[in-house]
């Protein structure tokens, strides 16, 4: 939560919405599911505190996008409640590592390395999960009836390929999905917001888009 607080200040600014920041479990202490409990516990709690789901949106950068998409679908296995809208910010959904923009990118993108990207997925995945378990890896999952999806991604990162591959299936799979494309900027580029344009733009465009599905939350209630 300390190293995200800020970026989630901004994102509910300009949503004009309230931000909570999880400290979910981390790995290799806490390897997979134990970030999906947490996520989904604290859903639960707001539920149960009478939050209407369909006013909840999952935002998520990285690693953070995937527990958001992959909780999500976990709700919808459940029968249950789910999020309204989700955001990913950055996409890290690939536990095969296979993507091909981290070769292709990785000149100009100086956060993420297959070896450091390899090294997190040993980590998340040490209590045996597979790879291509749509809860571990939502790029084999089946996105039907998935929620109102954002995806945010600069086309130099190394993981371009997985936000593209996730806007592929959500499209296929007939879910409202939008894909806004940054140019030439790092691995989650609007943790810069304040302190560069191109965050601000992202920031804005997120507020611009979720505001649509609030609006439209609080007609059908």
């Amino acid at each position: 939560s300390a190293s995200h607080r800020k970026l989630a200040g901004h994102v509910a600014s300009v949503c004009g919405a309230h931000g909570f920041v999880a400290d979910f479990r981390r790995a290799p202490e806490h390897p997979y599911p134990a970030q999906l409990d947490d996520v989904t516990a604290i859903f639960d709690a707001l539920v149960d505190n009478g939050i209407d789901p369909a006013r909840i949106t999952f935002v998520g950068d990285s690693a953070g996008a995937s527990l958001s998409v992959a909780t999500t679908l976990r709700l919808m296995s459940r029968g249950g409640p789910f999020p309204g809208q989700v955001v990913t910010i950055s996409p890290w959904l690939d536990m095969e590592n296979s993507g091909s923009t981290i070769v292709t990118n990785d000149a100009t993108d100086f956060l993420i390395t297959r070896e450091g990207l390899q090294g997190n997925i040993d980590r998340y995945l040490s209590s045996g999960a597979d790879p291509t378990d749509p809860l571990v890896n939502p790029l084999h999952a089946d996105l039907s009836g998935f929620p109102r999806l954002y995806i945010t991604a600069s086309d130099s990162e190394s993981l371009y390929a997985d936000a593209t591959r996730l806007y592929d299936l959500a499209s296929s799979a007939g879910v409202d999905v939008t894909f806004d494309v940054a140019p030439g900027e790092q691995h989650v580029f609007p943790l810069q917001a304040g302190n560069h344009a191109p965050a601000d733009d992202a920031i804005a465009a997120i507020g611009t888009w979720y505001r649509v599905g609030a609006a439209a939350a609080a007609s059908n209630r």
